[in-house]
């Protein structure tokens, strides 16, 4: 009995992962390391962006419709006002970056894309659909 139940609980989990979710994207913002402090740069509010999580692929639906891969277990950090999760990635170019998911106490997430070799972010602020 425990053996079908443990079988049971496993296809539940494994269905889960593989479903898809799907985030609009509030606000765009490139963020920039300048003189030893983050400081955007550009933002913009679009109409029809997403992204889009399917287990440790992420696509952005932006004009270069942006693709990642993550890897490896979480960072997380724990602060008074949010906790952040951090993993390795690629981009699809094959260049190294950094994905964060951000989620404030106050209820609202940011994903971030991180280029830290290169000092900026694409920072982007979502909401569940």
């Amino acid at each position: 009995m425990k053996k079908i139940i443990t079988l049971i609980i496993g296809i539940v989990i494994s269905i889960a992962s593989f479903s898809q979710t799907f985030y609009k994207v509030n606000k765009a913002t490139i963020v920039e390391y300048e003189n030893g402090e983050w400081v955007d740069k550009n933002y913009t509010y679009p109409e029809k962006m997403y992204i889009i999580v399917d287990g440790s692929n992420i696509k952005i639906t932006n004009e270069s419709e942006s693709k990642f891969v993550l890897y490896g277990e979480p960072e997380i950090t724990t602060y008074s006002t949010h906790n952040t999760y951090t993993w390795g990635c690629y981009d699809k170019k094959g260049n190294s970056c950094k994905f964060m998911l951000k989620k404030s106490n106050n209820g609202s997430t940011t994903m971030s894309i991180l280029y830290l070799q290169e000092l900026y972010t694409l920072q982007y602020n979502v909401e569940i659909q």
